[in-house]
């Protein structure tokens, strides 16, 4: 077999099929998380259908929209693990195989990774419009062979944002760091422009608005890709399609050959010059896996943009929200007289909205998997287990509350909170805060993964990151949609508060008991 799909095969069956201690092979979260996709992508494009009579032909262009943005932001934090600081660089370095054909490889399963997220998304939506417009057969044939070059342009892009950072990052002292803060600097800077300029879709009609419409409007092949199918254009067709295998090839020829120099001066690392011993500070035991789980949850951009980008939102919008306060109160007052107790009902739906962007915020569901092939390590520190699980649970919780906090007092600011609102969303922040750590590290003491390459496998691909953020979310979305829709009924925000605190208590004795026996019993 070609070296390069020897290589491309063994890192896709590390991608797509996780093996468990008795090396039975079993579907990755990778394979769940391309079955929601393609559900969420059926359900929303039949309903955005079936709710409009007229305007119709805008969702294609819609849709590819927001693939390309989804495309371009996976892209970013999915080039940070696979084409730089993959941990099986020096094995494969050594073996027969040529720098060539590792970097190809690379790439190609990253490209394959890319069109698996685009297509599950997109091609569902397109073939629904396709039926409801009782479209002819060169739709369906632009619709899916234009799909070959529609991911290329986001992908390109995301991955010069990755060279980019890497390059100015890659063997320095604080390189870590300044990935990160850099990485971060982009997305922060990509979204307050996005928010600020709005979308409206000028070429489909209507007025569609969100940050990943306008995103995916950045990029002309979504808009081009729509196009061809919608107006059935040969022309257009051919000219993207064309364009996007020309544009691939220079970015295998290109970017191989940069991605892998900046690998190789990442590995060699930073060389302290005039080195000296000095003496450093005593610390505990409790102490010190405290601070080695801040530097494990720092290190990674990945595990810091994955966990935090829910709470990063959460503070921007509450600023925004805070700086239009004045108009924001003056559509509120209108409605204190026209709805009972609307005051009542706006403070706890605020406090319920504000932690709903917490339930996105785990690190604890991936923190014993990245442990590794040291996890033995952990186990000879001299601390009782119960110490090792309050120290991860307690860097979510930090992670989850320090931003809700500033937030709370920038929403009480805004919509004028009476004190007990503040006591409230202190203990509500506190007890949903609690739940997602617990459950958290109840399931990946559970579904732990310690075979992995990347630690991009684990944050992002394994089964406990899966169920670590998709359990919460759903429990907290099925709640704030309840009380949205009965809002008139006084105890459900109490229930709610009450389902959290017996939640939370259960989950302690489970981690207290079955938990200690989990985490005894494994082995990396």
């Amino acid at each position: 077999m070609n070296k390069r799909l020897l290589l491309t095969k063994v890192q896709l069956q590390n991608q797509f099929f996780a093996t468990n201690s008795r090396r039975k092979t079993k579907i990755s979260s990778l394979a769940l998380t391309g079955l929601l996709l393609f559900g969420l992508s059926f359900y929303y494009s039949w309903m955005f259908l079936k709710g409009m009579d007229q305007g119709a032909e805008i969702m294609p262009y819609f849709m590819s929209y927001i693939t390309a943005a989804m495309t371009f932001v996976f892209g970013i934090t999915s080039s940070q693990g696979m084409l730089f600081g993959f941990k099986d660089y020096d094995i494969l370095m050594s073996m027969p195989f040529t720098k060539d054909e590792i970097m190809t490889s690379k790439v190609v399963v990253f490209t394959i990774l890319e069109y698996f997220y685009t297509w599950l998304f997109l091609l569902p939506a397109m073939i629904i419009f396709g039926i409801h417009m009782s479209a002819g057969p060169l739709y369906y044939i632009f619709a899916c062979l234009g799909l070959i070059s529609f991911p290329v342009l986001p992908m390109v892009l995301s991955s010069m944002i990755g060279i980019l950072v890497q390059r100015f990052s890659a063997g320095k002292k604080y390189g870590e760091l300044i990935r990160n803060l850099g990485t971060v600097a982009i997305f922060v800077v990509i979204y307050i422009v996005s928010f600020r300029a709005g979308f409206s879709s000028a070429d489909g009609g209507g007025a569609m608005t969100g940050m990943a419409g306008k995103i995916g409007s950045w990029i002309p092949t979504a808009k081009y890709y729509a196009k061809a199918a919608v107006e059935e254009n040969p022309l257009i067709f051919i000219i993207t399609l064309a364009s996007g295998i020309l544009l691939y090839w220079l970015f295998l020829k290109v970017y191989s050959g940069m991605i892998l120099r900046i690998n190789e001066q990442t590995q060699t690392g930073y060389h302290v010059k005039d080195f000296e011993i000095k003496k450093t500070g005593a610390r505990s035991a409790f102490g010190a896996l405290l601070a080695k789980e801040w530097r494990t949850f720092f290190g990674n951009f990945l595990y810091v943009f994955n966990t935090s980008s829910g709470m990063i939102i959460c503070v921007g919008l509450c600023i925004y929200l805070f700086f239009k306060r004045t108009p924001v109160m003056a559509g509120i007052t209108e409605l204190l007289g026209q709805v009972p107790d609307f005051k009542i009902i706006l403070y706890q739906g605020v406090i319920l909205g504000l932690c709903f962007f917490g339930q996105m915020t785990c690190t604890t569901d991936v923190s014993i998997s990245l442990e590794g092939k040291k996890l033995w390590l952990l186990k000879s520190m001299p601390l009782k287990t119960s110490k090792i699980f309050i120290a991860k649970i307690f860097v979510n919780l930090a992670i989850i509350i320090v931003p809700s906090m500033i937030s709370l007092i920038l929403l009480g600011l805004t919509f004028s909170f009476e004190a007990i609102y503040y006591i409230l969303g202190i203990v509500m922040i506190f007890l949903t805060a609690m739940f997602i750590s617990l459950l958290g590290l109840l399931i990946n003491l559970i579904f732990p993964k310690f075979d992995y390459d990347r630690e991009v496998v684990v944050i992002k691909q394994s089964l406990s990151a899966f169920l670590g953020m998709f359990i919460p979310m759903i429990i907290s979305i099925s709640f704030t949609v309840y009380f949205a829709l009965h809002f008139e009924v006084s105890w459900i925000f109490w229930a709610i508060l009450a389902f959290y605190a017996v939640a939370d208590a259960a989950l302690i004795i489970a981690l207290s008991t079955y938990g200690i026996r989990r985490f005894s019993a494994l082995f990396a």
